[in-house]
């Protein structure tokens, strides 16, 4: 996903929302916000990454590169273009973890469609670290 800083608000950087989709193993049916969730069904949890509550253990800005966005005035030992190091869930050449917990009560909110990601404001983004295994290798000539 790309960086989230967002120039107008300097010091208070937004959240982000996302949304997972996940599939009803249970042997019941269930009612979420979006209606009656299926056994089998693919249903959509939504959960948002507020920067306020991030956590910073093992986190340092890099001392040896400037990450954007980049101060315009000089620092203390009158370098230009340093980090301004503002913190944001997305940053440039770091990664993101987020742990989602599934409580009593998210699945009282769970969608049975897409949820509505369309306002202007609303910012979807996730990245799943998965372990991939070699799979087939194919050679084929194109246009026969």
């Amino acid at each position: 996903v790309f960086d989230n800083y967002k120039p107008s608000t300097q010091s208070d950087q937004q959240d982000v929302l996302v949304a997972l989709e996940l599939q009803n193993g249970n042997e019941k049916d269930f009612y979420g916000k979006g209606g009656m969730i299926e056994k089998g069904a693919t249903f959509y949890l939504v959960g948002k990454l507020q920067i306020s509550s991030a956590g910073t253990t093992g986190f340092a800005w890099p001392t040896y590169y400037a990450i954007p966005p980049y101060n315009t005035s000089a620092d203390n030992n009158g370098n230009y273009g340093t980090s301004s190091d503002i913190k944001r869930v997305f940053i440039q050449d770091y990664m993101t973890t987020a742990t989602f917990n599934i409580n009593e009560t998210s699945l009282q909110n769970a969608y049975n469609t897409v949820p509505d990601l369309r306002a202007s404001q609303t910012s979807l983004g996730l990245s799943v670290d998965l372990n991939w295994r070699t799979g087939l290798s194919f050679e084929t000539a194109l246009g026969q």
